[in-house]
């Protein structure tokens, strides 16, 4: 059975005398660790995933690592940006980070143990965890909600790729297009499309000739 969370004290790190970008570093991870305190239904989300994950062993034997402990070492892995095989070597390297796990002297976890946690956590769960970070900075006035910038999935579509000459190309044809109708309704404007073509850099395809 995994355990949620153990209590350990964090280490008072003493950041004077330290080059800034060690001290920005730590204070990354320290506002980061903050957030994660503030918020126990992300660990609360996390823990539900990985708790399955721990069923099947020997009865009664402890996991040896806290759904904590997981979840920060994933958030190492991904703000690092690195392998799990790399960020486990980052971990047991450097005692600040470990302090952030609240490892509590542990040897660091296997990278294909870290691995399995990952996929075992449900995209469902992150995006839960996702919504628990956005409400937090909500409340924090750290966001304005008024103004959200999003990203969308990107999905594959019959369109051509977007280079400089079929872009042109598309200009051409769209304004080609709207001129027509503009004809329809004036008859008498008269519009020179050779000249146009050369504005937009590009001949109108011809056919079996050059463009």
């Amino acid at each position: 059975m995994r355990q949620k969370m153990e209590s350990v004290l964090s280490v008072r790190w003493n950041d004077e005398g330290l080059p800034l970008p060690v001290r920005v570093y730590r204070a990354k991870y320290q506002a980061i660790s903050q957030v994660l305190d503030r918020s126990p239904e992300i660990l609360d989300r996390i823990h539900d995933d990985l708790r399955k994950l721990s069923q099947g062993g020997r009865r009664g034997r402890e996991g040896d690592y806290t759904s904590e402990n997981i979840l920060r070492a994933l958030v190492v892995q991904s703000i690092e940006g690195l392998s799990f095989r790399d960020v486990v070597v980052r971990i047991a390297e450097s005692a600040f980070l470990q302090d952030f796990l609240r490892m509590r002297k542990k040897t660091v976890m296997d990278y294909t143990f870290l691995n399995k946690c990952f996929k075992a956590i449900r995209p469902e769960t992150w995006k839960a965890v996702n919504e628990l970070l956005g409400q937090d900075a909500v409340q924090r006035d750290l966001i304005d909600p008024a103004t959200i910038r999003t990203d969308t999935t990107v999905v594959e579509t019959n369109i051509h790729y977007p280079t400089g000459s079929s872009l042109l190309w598309d200009a051409w044809r769209v304004a080609s297009r709207w001129l027509r109708r503009a004809r329809e309704i004036e008859p008498a404007w008269r519009w020179n499309c050779r000249r146009f073509c050369r504005r937009c850099g590009r001949w109108r395809p011809r056919r079996g000739g050059r463009r």
